[in-house]
């Protein structure tokens, strides 16, 4: 009997420390996000985002940059079809206005709205676990529509076209303790429900200069 309680007592032991282990790592990771939320509009940082689509017979690429500078954001976007520039935008947001430049002067626009929006808090509203944890890096198991989603402030991609998970890695600036890089890839992505439209996803968000004090000023608005 003493054999089989001091199994007992090693196997509960096991189970509590385990047990122990995951909610560190979920308190840690919800502490990261939580203040990547609560600091993403006071701190100055550069925000770099690129979309990369594989499919049958080619692929798109859209690199964005936003850089953020108290209350005003420099916005560039580069869109690519079979590596050869499609488009290019550079424009100017502060408040409700944006000033958008048509390469030869900047016109001043109302109603401001920006392409991409990353929201931090679906990391920890739609997790559905937290698979790990290494160091400042996580990896984290979310539906494959909300991965999708993550970047935009619309859903875009629903539950009935897309089914699955997808693996999220998320790496912590240490001495911030801010967010500095989200990726993951969706494989097979079909939002059309068509074979042909098959094709592989790769998203890779980084946050770059943190805190930095690099100041924008606004262009002239067109006369």
């Amino acid at each position: 009997m003493k054999k089989y309680s001091k199994l007992l007592f090693l196997f509960l032991f096991v189970v509590i420390m385990i047990g122990v282990v995951i909610f560190y790592r979920r308190i840690s990771f919800y502490s990261v996000v939580d203040n990547t939320i609560n600091n993403k509009d006071k701190i100055n940082y550069t925000t770099n985002i690129e979309l990369i689509s594989i499919y049958k017979g080619g692929s798109m690429k859209i690199q964005y940059e936003l850089v953020k500078y108290a209350d005003i954001k420099k916005v560039t976007i580069n869109d690519y079809i079979n590596n050869n520039l499609e488009n290019s935008l550079l424009k100017y947001i502060k408040g409700n206005k944006t000033y958008v430049y048509d390469n030869e002067s900047y016109e001043e626009k109302e109603n401001a709205q920006d392409e991409f929006n990353v929201n931090y808090n679906y990391l920890k509203d739609k997790l559905i676990n937290l698979k790990s944890k290494s160091g400042n890096k996580y990896i984290i198991k979310m539906n494959t529509y909300d991965a999708y989603n993550l970047i935009y402030d619309k859903e875009i991609l629903s539950k009935k076209q897309t089914q699955g998970t997808t693996d999220v890695t998320i790496i912590v600036n240490e001495n911030s303790n801010f967010i500095e890089e989200i990726s993951y890839e969706i494989d097979d992505l079909n939002i059309y429900n068509n074979d042909n439209n098959l094709s592989k996803y790769k998203v890779k968000i980084k946050n770059i200069d943190i805190n930095n004090v690099n100041e924008i000023k606004l262009p002239f608005k067109k006369s």
